[in-house]
């Protein structure tokens, strides 16, 4: 402790880091320079260290300190003389007084001016610019580290992976499993098992219903300290509207802005959990500095005061504002969602979208129809809330828009007015979510799979399609001959030769139609051998229009049944949809498969596929009458002799 530098210590004041070392190797998690990163500080540029504990990548600096110091120099006056007045009004004022707070707490130190920090660190230092974003109407200060390629000069060799919303449901489901039988039955990772019996008291329902919380660590990055030798990296320039003025402040702590910030808290917060779930025995996940709970009823007070207990023990501050620090309920709110855990003694967990996030990119739609531009900012924007919330209901279902957006980000088209495509997408997006339903995930019995292989033929212009269910001891199937209106359909105007690859996404179709009672918030195992289709399905989108139709319909249905769907390669010959999908049903009636009817499906399917094209003869047909009748009329005035 005393080698440690004078501003590290200030930042790690109160922080047991011995204690923390200990804890650590009782529950059997190395980081072999933990305890040195957390004593003198982690580093922001160079090569991370590989500790074993993320998922092996290499990102490679792109730049050599040595490298960095040849433009520190020209990129000290280059922030000087480029600082200036924010548009926003207020934002400056605002980005001002948080940066003196900071300093008031010790995470920053000045302010300097550009020569007094050259008298403090030398001549060779560069600066990052700070500053102010709105997000839901909170100031947030960003540090630019990129700018004068700070981060640039930091390389890894690991990816920080942190398991998000999914990693939450994992918990939860193992709590549900754990309890639901008298017999316990835990299978570990490591492929062991734990048995036991469950105490009589966990035998009433209400005890085994599960609660979950979130505790949040105030301030995170600015918790611990970056390495004491990189200090002339970690200066940052704010502008003070006061003095109209760039001011420098040296920053001591983590900051975020910073690669190397994000892979040094991470390790902490990793260790940090470890030392909760191993020695603690407290159910938590964490994604950065957000750690959720998922206990039962009973066992919540105690998982909350156990977690804070050792927050507390290892001297970090957590977040205890009546908004941030709740206690367990039935409903929670991590990572921007909805958690609700009413029906979890019934093996169901349901997610929504926080109602906030969803109304704000609403609102940007609903301008963006109305002033009929969108600019590639606003694009981008959209499009990546749309990917997030849209992960939180049933995922892919929305490719579509996402794609027509991605080409808009992009620059792509002339001008900022939205086309018939964007249109489209815009109200296809406003519909999708006021009417998508909460995601529910089902544990316990709805966790096996129903297996769904299907096949489709294309021969000699007939096409037929057909295929299988395998749910337990329940095997039925069904094939059908489409009328020729949903080929001619898929074909007609669009220059195809073949239809093989639409044809093969009908029979998906069909099956939700035929079983949706047993597909309802199941998990799906597609098998198909044809691999067109398969992508499509995959990603929910096809540059084929043809393809299009039939996904959004697909999506329709997904969307409704909740299903969770995997879509895998089976090889043609080893395909057991094939035989239903030319109408051959013997041998798959040999296996115990039932044939049912498939007509009302097939009715439906024709009424939704197939009606556009006989519409489009009609129109055709009687655009041809019309170009007769001009002609005629035409040969009539032009030769007088018919009169």
């Amino acid at each position: 402790h005393r080698t440690t530098p004078e501003d590290i210590r200030m930042v790690m004041k109160g922080k047991s880091v011995l204690l923390m070392m200990e804890m650590l190797a009782a529950s059997g998690y190395a980081d072999s320079t933990l305890q040195h990163d957390l004593t003198f500080g982690f580093p922001i540029i160079g090569e991370a260290v590989c500790t074993g504990n993320f998922v092996p990548k290499e990102v490679p600096a792109q730049l050599t300190p040595i490298m960095l110091m040849a433009t520190a120099r020209t990129s000290q006056q280059s922030l000087a003389d480029s600082m200036r007045t924010s548009a926003e009004p207020g934002i400056d004022a605002a980005v001002h007084a948080e940066t003196m707070a900071e300093v008031e707490r010790g995470w920053l130190v000045g302010p300097f001016s550009q020569a007094e920090v050259t008298r403090r660190l030398g001549k060779i230092w560069t600066a990052a610019r700070r500053f102010g974003i709105l997000q839901g109407g909170k100031l947030r200060c960003i540090d630019d580290y990129s700018e004068f390629q700070i981060n640039a000069a930091f390389g890894s060799s690991e990816k920080i992976d942190c398991g998000g919303v999914d990693e939450i449901l994992v918990a939860a489901r193992s709590l549900i499993k754990a309890l639901a039988k008298p017999d316990v039955v835990v299978e570990l990772s490591s492929g062991s098992t734990l048995r036991g019996t469950r105490h009589e008291e966990w035998g009433f329902v209400r005890m085994r219903r599960l609660v979950g919380r979130l505790l949040d660590l105030k301030g995170a990055y600015k918790q611990l300290a970056r390495r004491a030798s990189q200090k002339w990296v970690t200066v940052i320039g704010v502008w003070n509207p006061a003095l109209a003025a760039t001011e420098f402040y040296e920053q001591p702590t983590l900051a975020f802005g910073q690669c190397g910030a994000v892979h040094g808290f991470n390790r902490a917060a990793k260790a940090l959990r470890k030392i909760a779930v191993v020695a603690f025995k407290v159910v938590t996940t964490n994604f950065y500095d957000d750690y959720s709970q998922v206990e039962a009823t009973t066992m919540g007070l105690s998982a909350q005061t156990t977690l804070e207990g050792l927050m507390e023990l290892l001297g970090l501050s957590i977040a205890d504002s009546e908004r941030k620090r709740r206690a367990f309920a039935e409903s929670f709110e991590p990572l921007g969602v909805v958690m609700d855990f009413t029906a979890s003694e019934l093996g169901v967990v349901a997610i929504t979208n926080k109602p906030g996030r969803v109304e704000d990119v609403m609102a940007d739609i609903t301008a963006c129809c109305q002033s009929r531009k969108l600019d590639p900012q606003t694009a981008a924007s959209i499009r990546g809330r749309i990917l997030y919330l849209e992960q939180q209901c049933m995922g892919r279902c929305g490719a579509r828009a996402t794609k027509a957006l991605g080409v808009r980000a992009r620059g792509s088209g002339t001008g900022w007015d939205i086309g018939p495509e964007l249109t489209r997408v815009l109200a296809w997006l406003q519909h999708y979510f006021a009417t998508v339903p909460h995601r529910a995930v089902s544990f316990g019995e709805a966790e096996r799979p129903v297996v769904l292989p299907t096949d489709s033929a294309f021969e000699d212009g007939t096409a037929t399609c057909g295929g299988r269910i395998i749910d337990g001891t329940r095997r039925e199937m069904f094939g059908v001959t489409l009328p020729e209106t949903i080929t001619r359909s898929r074909l007609a105007g669009r220059g195809f030769k073949q239809c093989i690859g639409q044809v093969e996404l009908i029979p998906m179709w069909i099956c939700r139609e035929l079983w949706p009672a047993l597909l309802r918030r199941r998990r799906v195992l597609w098998f198909i051998d044809n691999d067109s289709a398969r992508f499509a399905l995959i990603g929910m989108y096809s540059p084929s229009q043809a393809s299009t139709e039939i996904l959004e319909a697909i999506a329709t249905q997904e969307l409704a049944l909740q299903t969770l769907s995997w879509c895998a390669r089976v090889a043609s010959l080893a395909n057991i949809g094939d035989g239903p999908s030319r109408l051959k049903f013997d041998e798959a009636a040999e296996l115990g498969f039932v044939r049912i009817c498939a007509d009302s499906a097939l009715d439906k399917c024709v009424s939704l596929f197939g009606t556009k094209c006989e519409h489009a003869y009609v129109c055709i047909y009687i655009g041809l009458g019309l170009w007769v009748l001009v002609f005629i009329k035409i040969l009539v005035l032009s030769f007088p002799f018919y009169k």
